[in-house]
């Protein structure tokens, strides 16, 4: 039977109802904050290692398998700050729904498609390298 201090109960309760039922089910003695946080920090650690793909790559509605003859994205186009489309590596600009058609036929490459208020767009695949993220990429003027 788990066991949670007095001295850490307010805190205890400010977590969810699942949370708080998936640390109590290990048999646990909470007596301080530093258990708390080693047996989130254990939860969290088992999340992670139970889903194989990673963090980012969950943030991602879809990864569409590129084709062999995919596109880059090369450089954005911007209005007031706001990306409206993007430049391919073989120089062509298709806009932002075009982009993201194109990406989920497997026609550009490097991007995973997610939404945001219900528009959608395209995120670069998360890898070890900052400089093919499309937030990196330069502007293009048409």
């Amino acid at each position: 039977m788990s066991y949670v201090s007095p001295l850490i109960q307010s805190q205890f309760e400010t977590l969810s109802v699942n949370l708080k039922n998936t640390i109590l089910e290990r048999d646990i003695t909470l007596n301080n904050m530093q258990d708390l946080m080693n047996v989130l920090e254990d939860i969290i650690a088992e999340e992670e290692s139970a889903d194989s793909a990673p963090l980012p790559m969950r943030a991602l509605d879809e990864i569409p398998t590129p084709k062999a003859d995919a596109k880059e994205i090369t450089g954005l186009v911007k209005e007031h700050g706001k990306v409206t489309g993007y430049q391919l590596s073989n120089g062509s600009v298709v806009d932002k729904e075009q982009g993201v058609s194109m990406a989920k036929q497997g026609d550009i490459k490097g991007v995973g498609v997610s939404n945001r208020n219900g528009s959608e767009y395209l995120k670069s695949l998360p890898d070890d390298t900052e400089n093919n993220n499309l937030s990196n990429l330069p502007s293009v003027s048409l």
